[in-house]
């Protein structure tokens, strides 16, 4: 779906935000690294370690001279945090990259005290207001408060324990007016009823304290007003509470994914800047009865609200971004999306992209960010890593953002993951082994026709294979099921090809030929499938199962997806490049290899 669009000159950069490459941030703060140098590996070897020392950062770091409008004092200072790592990363190129996601990888969120830049104390005030630990303190402190209002007024006497729950409720709103800092804290009428709320039952709370001190009657008449107070104010911080778990259970969902959080503007959204250009992000899911009924995750509850990305995007990239929609599964309303241009691409689940899927993209792409330069792509899928990840990295490698396919992949991690997240280590990139194939194809394609932005890149010549069979050579721990075969699909249409007979370790695929992107399964065969007489599955050729059945069933081992015009003279694929196979060590040996006989048809 298109929206209106103006004409590309008509838009000042002014209004254009700068880009957060880190989570947590108050404001759209962040950075646009286009005047950066140009990426390339400037250090020696000898001294590779000494640039993974952090940054100097003593004192007070200066600010940009590029202030916005919208940007506070906090925001602009975080954005100088981040530019001077994002600056790092480019400068520093494809060595460096690679360097930080293997110590991530290695000795997780702790290895980025060496190489990260530390965030501020406002901000990280902010995101400790904002985790799941500290809603589920608040959340306790409600159910106390409501516990002890309960027992209060059948007479018990517990404005110690009131007194405590009032500090935690204190505790909370000056973690958020330190994060939010003064001016965007005063701005929100909510903030000043809590604090009204807080002080005047601390105030009424010291004060009944002080009667039963004292032992003065004539305050006893302020304890009916106190205690409306308490009612008033536990009442209003579990309306806070509900309305903030939504918020929660995304950040749950989303792991130590980088999120965009703006505190002046209400934004908490699992996206990140991957490039001032380049957005990867979850799906925006709609809140319909239909959604909640076929799936509760899918929804706003556990995934970005879609009525705050079109805000997103129509507050600060009205009429210049694209959104990439490769999910599928999960179809949702574009009225909301008023300005921009919605771009659909039917990518199954957990596969990549079919390679003219890719060249499509790309093409898109350099027409959209050739009509102005502030125009922009942002990619989703479910989650907003694996099949965003493939269209991501083939748009760095494209634009040469990144070197190679590792780097490409290095890059999107390091920008799609929140390392600064304590306690977990998680990379959020590229999933499965046969997407980053995918990225490699990428790679070679470019490279083959020497064909990167703004030239225009052309499909990859077709090139038909003749499949023999599918060798498993010590791969299974335990003996293999006694009913395996092996399937072949094209995933252009997701048409089931071929369906070999029985076997173990060994499958006969009959010659069937194959074009383009292909997929083989290895899976059980029940016996409802079987020819009379257990002979093997009741048909070998031309069965209308779609590709995206066949993995969704529990009976599938394993599989992989390759493409005919890059496999060389031979396909022999380790357990680490088997897709469900990498991530099942109990069942596959890791020395396992699986080999495709194949002969090419000229």
């Amino acid at each position: 779906m298109q929206g209106r669009c103006r004409d590309p000159g008509d838009m000042e950069l002014a209004e254009l935000p700068h880009h957060n490459y880190c989570a947590g941030l108050n404001g759209p703060s962040s950075c646009a690294h286009g005047n950066g140098v140009k990426e390339g590996d400037e250090a020696a070897a000898g001294n590779e370690d000494a640039e993974l020392q952090r940054p100097p950062l003593s004192g007070t770091l200066p600010l940009r001279n590029e202030t916005l409008a919208h940007e506070s004092h906090a925001s602009q200072m975080v954005a100088t945090l981040s530019e001077c790592f994002v600056a790092r990363t480019k400068t520093r190129g494809k060595i460096q990259r690679e360097r930080y996601m293997q110590s991530f990888r290695q000795h997780g969120w702790r290895s980025r005290r060496t190489w990260l830049p530390d965030l501020s104390l406002r901000v990280q005030a902010q995101r400790l207001a904002a985790s799941v630990p500290w809603f589920c303190l608040q959340f306790l402190a409600v159910v106390t408060d409501v516990v002890l209002i309960i027992l209060d007024c059948m007479g018990e006497d517990f404005e110690w324990r009131f007194m405590w729950v009032g500090i935690l409720y204190a505790l909370d709103v000056t973690l958020r007016f330190y994060g939010l800092d003064t001016p965007v804290f005063c701005s929100k009428r909510r903030h000043a009823v809590e604090v009204f709320m807080v002080v005047m039952t601390f105030i009424g709370t010291a004060i009944l304290l002080a009667v039963d001190t004292w032992t003065d009657c004539q305050l006893e008449a302020l304890r009916p007003f106190v205690r409306t107070a308490w009612i008033i104010r536990t009442f209003w911080f579990l309306l806070l509470t509900i309305l903030r778990a939504p918020s929660a259970s995304r950040r749950i969902t989303g792991q130590n994914k980088q999120r965009f959080v703006d505190g002046e503007r209400d934004f908490d959204l699992d996206l990140a800047y991957i490039t001032p250009r380049l957005v990867g992000m979850s799906v925006p899911a709609s809140d319909d009865v239909a959604s909640f009924l076929r799936n509760p995750l899918d929804t706003s509850l556990f995934r970005n609200p879609l009525r705050e990305v079109a805000r997103f995007f129509e507050t600060f990239h009205a009429e210049r971004y694209m959104i990439v929609n490769a999910c599928p599964e999960l179809p949702y309303p574009t009225s909301d999306f008023t300005t921009g241009v919605i771009e659909y691409f039917e990518v199954e689940d957990h596969m990549p992209a079919q390679l003219s899927q890719i060249v499509k993209f790309l093409r898109l792409g350099r027409a959209w960010t050739e009509l102005h330069s502030d125009h922009l792509l942002a990619v989703h899928c479910r989650g907003g890593k694996g099949r965003t990840g493939v269209f991501c990295c083939a748009w760095l490698l494209y634009t040469r953002e990144a070197e190679d396919a590792q780097d490409a992949l290095n890059y999107f991690s390091v920008n799609r993951t929140d390392m600064h997240s304590r306690f977990q280590s998680k990379v959020q990139t590229v999933e499965t082994p046969s997407q980053m194939r995918y990225v490699r194809y990428i790679e070679q394609m470019l490279r083959r026709q020497d064909c990167f932005f703004p030239a225009e890149i052309l499909q990859p010549a077709p090139v038909l294979l003749q499949l023999h069979s599918v060798t498993a050579h010590g791969l299974f721990r335990a003996p293999a099921p006694s009913r395996l075969r092996a399937s072949v699909h094209s995933m252009a249409g997701g048409r089931q090809l071929y369906t070999s007979p029985l076997g173990i370790g060994h499958w006969r695929l009959g010659g069937i030929v194959v074009e383009g992107d292909v997929r083989v399964s290895i899976c059980k065969c029940p016996k409802t499938a079987l020819e009379p007489g257990g002979r093997g599955p009741r048909a070998e050729r031309g069965e209308d199962r779609p590709a995206k059945a066949e993995g969704k069933a529990a009976n599938s081992l394993f599989h992989f997806v390759f493409h005919t015009a890059f496999v060389g003279e031979s396909m022999q694929l380790e357990v680490s490049l088997i897709d469900k196979a990498c991530k099942k060590p109990k069942l596959y040996f890791s020395s396992g290899v699986v080999e495709l006989s194949f002969s090419r048809v000229t």
